[in-house]
């Protein structure tokens, strides 16, 4: 067995240089993700593709997708440094987890290291509450958690025992938009998921999102997406029917 042969080498006989190469690496990977940083993060990580690791079980298919495992392992710890709140973190690892076991191929487990590390740097931009006050931090977790309820500026404020006057202009300041548009964003994100992944009626996608009015939904929608939930959608399943044909 392939693990024993391992074990059963002299440790002197082994080069450290790739083991040492490797954990430098990896640690390049995870500061990069931590900041959201795309760009560096995937030349990490091909990079580490490089390296011929020594197989730790004979079956490669198998050895690959622990290999991926420890990587969406290594990314939860660096999205949590970049100040992600856990529970993103844990909806994503535990989608990357399910996707990992149900591939058996090496060619698309190794392509899909590529893909863990960009939705990981996409998370902590989303997510990232570093750089925010506690006060601030408190506010968007909540809408990020709640966002299908009734929200306002002045039910926040009083969740945190704030005036609404004081939450309006600290929120303004550090995030750079009002804490009412910030709820549509975050509305809308979660609408446009909805309508890639669901067939939904345009109003239920609505009041799923929070919108009790699906008017203003639609209103709100265009105007940060620059057309209607209707012609999104129209264009989704177009794109999808030129695929196939």
């Amino acid at each position: 067995m392939l693990i024993k042969e391992t074990l059963n080498l002299d440790f002197e006989s082994v080069s450290r240089s790739p083991i040492e190469e490797r954990y430098a690496l990896e640690e390049l990977l995870m500061n990069a993700v931590s900041v959201g940083d795309t760009k560096n993060a995937l030349e990490y990580q091909r990079r580490f593709r490089e390296h011929h690791l020594v197989p730790r079980t004979d079956d490669l298919v198998r050895n690959s997708q622990n290999m991926m495992i420890i990587l969406n392992t290594l990314l939860r710890k660096a999205a949590q440094a970049g100040g992600v709140h856990p529970l993103h973190i844990d909806r994503l690892s535990t989608q990357i987890a399910i996707q990992i076991e149900s591939m058996n191929t090496l060619h698309d487990l190794d392509a899909f290291g590529l893909t863990i590390v960009r939705r990981y740097c996409l998370l902590v931009q989303n997510y990232s509450r570093q750089n925010v006050s506690s006060l601030v931090r408190t506010c968007l977790n909540h809408i990020d958690f709640h966002y299908a309820e009734n929200l306002s500026l002045s039910q926040m404020a009083s969740m945190c025992s704030v005036s609404s006057t004081h939450l309006s202009a600290q929120f303004r300041k550090e995030v750079q938009m009002t804490l009412t548009d910030y709820i549509n964003h975050t509305r809308i994100r979660q609408a446009l998921i909805l309508l890639n992944t669901t067939a939904l009626p345009i109003q239920e996608i609505a009041f799923q999102c929070g919108f009790s009015d699906a008017n203003y939904f639609a209103r709100t929608f265009k105007k940060l997406q620059g057309q209607a939930p209707t012609a999104y959608r129209s264009g989704l399943q177009q794109s999808s029917h030129d695929s196939i044909v």
